[in-house]
């Protein structure tokens, strides 16, 4: 009886170990939903045509998977190449602020 409990608290500790490594790392998928999001959204407001470039910015700091992924995008009008940075919150794309610099991951 003792083994077996033993046993199955090894497996719940070593299961809850694992779950908690992989919640933190990039969910591509997750990235591409999210790009797809903020492309629609940006395209709505500027036009395809005023987008320069999009790349995704993941920030492990962040407290939620929503959080961590955000997107990047560079607009031709912007005068000094800076980045806006977007989100997806509850399926609502919010707006963060602007960047000069993104790191490439």
């Amino acid at each position: 009886m003792r083994k077996t409990i033993g046993a199955i608290l090894l497996l719940v500790v070593i299961s809850g170990v694992g779950w908690w490594m992989i919640a933190g790392e990039r969910d591509a998928t997750y990235e591409q939903i999210v790009e797809v999001q903020v492309v629609r959204h940006v395209t709505k407001q500027f036009g395809r045509d005023d987008i320069a470039s999009v790349k995704p910015y993941f920030v492990a700091t962040e407290s939620s998977k929503s959080r961590r992924h955000q997107i990047a995008v560079q607009l031709k009008s912007a005068p000094t190449g800076e980045y806006r940075m977007y989100r997806v919150l509850q399926n609502k794309v919010e707006y963060i602020g602007r960047s000069r610099t993104v790191r490439s991951d």
